[in-house]
């Protein structure tokens, strides 16, 4: 039984087997109770209902920090995108997720120094060059390279076009790429 019934139970002379004889001290009983659930349940409703006023302006806030961070990445965007078409140097937007990769199972694998892996394995810049894909570049590498089909210069590096110098500097980028620089 609940102890503030069993309290009030008390107060009033009475246990929970027994029933009061007299027909007010039942009457006061039942209005203390019936006091004790209204005041029970006024303190339940304002929890709820300040706890649904807090949940609906907690998601009002979310929702605008997200709209906010939208608008944003979208103008931070916007603004790369800009800086990046009208830069006078030929740039090319590339992406290393595959090498990262193949960096982990490298790692997993063992190796520990980039360079004599390399020296033991000069393919392996080769097979690496190859899952380097180009994804965007600027209007100046058209002025460098002159004209071209653009999807012909989206997707993965061909490592066979390129010389010995070439896949050197990739050597170079890889092994800064693996220490972290």
């Amino acid at each position: 039984m609940n102890r503030i019934l069993t309290r009030q139970l008390r107060r009033l002379g009475l246990t929970p087997d027994r029933v009061p004889e007299d027909p007010q001290v039942w009457q006061r009983l039942l209005a203390q109770i019936a006091a004790a659930y209204d005041e029970s349940d006024r303190g339940r409703y304002l929890l709820e209902r300040s706890m649904e006023v807090s949940s609906r302006e907690m998601r009002d806030l979310n929702r605008e920090i997200e709209e906010l961070s939208d608008q944003r990445v979208e103008r931070s965007e916007q603004h790369y995108r800009h800086l990046f078409g009208q830069l006078p140097v030929a740039a090319w937007e590339e992406d290393f997720r595959h090498v990262a990769a193949a960096f982990d199972e490298l790692r997993r694998d063992g190796v520990t120094d980039i360079a004599a892996y390399f020296d033991e394995n000069p393919d392996a810049i080769v097979r690496l060059v190859a899952q380097v894909e180009v994804v965007d570049f600027n209007g100046a590498v058209f002025d460098l390279l002159g004209h071209c089909d653009r999807e012909d210069l989206l997707g993965p590096i061909n490592p066979v076009a390129l010389d010995s110098d070439s896949l050197s500097s990739w050597r170079h980028e890889f092994e800064l790429i693996w220490k972290g620089e």
